[in-house]
């Protein structure tokens, strides 16, 4: 709605909704596409790293690959391969929990797209 018509929308629940994304800009007529268009952008380059880094050590081949190839891809499906150490910080849980969200939230277009981004992300390293 704020994009629409941005006079429209109490100000209040806007900030709430851009305080869930840690946004430290107060959204205004003038800039709410730009906030709403780099958001995506900053989530991509804070999960770059961990993915690069600690996510493919999390999924394993094996099964990665058979989900993949299932033409049934579940969002439970996707979260069993989760293998947490159990060393890890608490900043790690946060991270974990958050894409543990992420992928209860994905449609199987976007699971599907995550699967190979994980897939190729791994075949970098």
């Amino acid at each position: 709605m704020a994009l629409n018509d941005f006079d429209s929308v109490d100000e209040e629940d806007l900030c709430d909704v851009f305080s869930t994304y840690e946004a430290c800009i107060r959204p205004t007529k003038d800039n709410i596409r730009k906030i709403i268009i780099q958001n995506p952008s900053f989530v991509t380059e804070c999960w770059t790293p961990l993915l690069q880094c600690s996510l493919r050590s999390l999924l394993p081949n094996t099964g990665l690959e058979e989900v993949y190839k299932d033409l049934h891809v579940t969002n439970k499906k996707v979260l069993k391969l989760l293998q947490l150490p159990d060393d890890i910080s608490k900043t790690e849980k946060l991270t974990l929990d958050a894409l543990r969200q992420y992928i209860k939230s994905c449609s199987k277009d976007k699971l599907t797209a995550f699967l190979q981004f994980c897939t190729e992300v791994g075949k970098q390293i």
